[in-house]
């Protein structure tokens, strides 16, 4: 389950995060600054990866991402936790992150 929440996730936010940066890069960018601000534990860092890919899904211009990502909420959420629960996936996903600095 997580393998394909993860791959829809990645598919589509291949074009909404490319967009998001050509058409509002300075939202962008403000929605990657956010991950500077992260506690470390699981359910924060899974409240932050849902909210940088939503934020990017808005900031593309087109509202249908995020509609599509505010639908996937709950289980996106729950399965975050159980992701974020290891602390090696918490340090790999600082590192996926885009510094903004």
């Amino acid at each position: 389950m997580i393998d394909n929440l993860l791959s829809v996730r990645t598919n589509i936010a291949t074009i909404y995060i490319r967009t998001a940066f050509r058409q509002h890069p300075e939202k962008a960018l403000e929605v990657l600054a956010s991950a500077r601000e992260v506690e470390d534990y699981a359910d924060a860092f899974a409240e932050l990866d849902y909210g940088i890919f939503r934020g990017l899904a808005f900031a593309s211009g087109n509202p249908i991402y995020g509609l599509i990502l505010n639908g996937m909420k709950g289980l996106y959420t729950r399965l975050g936790r159980h992701y974020f629960s290891s602390p090696e996936a918490r340090s790999l996903a600082l590192g996926f992150y885009p510094s903004t600095d």
